[in-house]
């Protein structure tokens, strides 16, 4: 055990909790990037979609299909903001939301999509380095 002067305390590297509240925070930022930036190619994509010769069908579903990737990851965004004020079970939420970042990582790369691919492997395994250093269950507690 190393004692550390009172004077000294205070500039020892951050706690793990702070740690995992600080990456958390980080990848959820991510994800609710890539969401908007996801989001804001919409009228783009309405525009091309109704200006080529596809069947109404196709042109009245495309754009809500094309919406959902971007509800979907502001939603994963969200759940992994929500895993900061978990204290107990944070790892219930952390490895699932992993796997189905992970999942749609692969989704992004399938299509040819390198830089969302990338990034959204980031956050992907941020959750999953913080669901591992989470030994007790007892992950981020808040202290308000």
């Amino acid at each position: 055990m190393y004692l550390v002067h009172p004077k000294y305390k205070n500039r020892t590297m951050a706690s793990p909790n702070k740690l995992s509240k600080t990456l958390c925070i980080i990848a959820s930022s991510l994800l609710i990037f890539v969401g908007l930036f996801h989001g804001s190619g919409y009228n783009y994509i309405n525009e091309m979609v109704h200006e080529s010769n596809l069947s109404d069908l196709i042109k009245g579903i495309f754009p809500v299909l094309f919406i959902l990737p971007t509800i979907h990851l502001i939603g994963f965004g969200i759940f992994g903001l929500g895993v900061i004020y978990m204290k107990q079970d944070a790892n219930k939420v952390l490895i699932p939301l992993s796997i189905l970042i992970l999942i749609d990582a692969g989704f992004a790369f399938y299509l040819s999509a390198v830089l969302p691919g990338v990034i959204l492997l980031v956050p992907a395994l941020i959750f999953l380095y913080v669901a591992s250093k989470n030994k007790t269950n007892k992950l981020i507690e808040t202290t308000i």
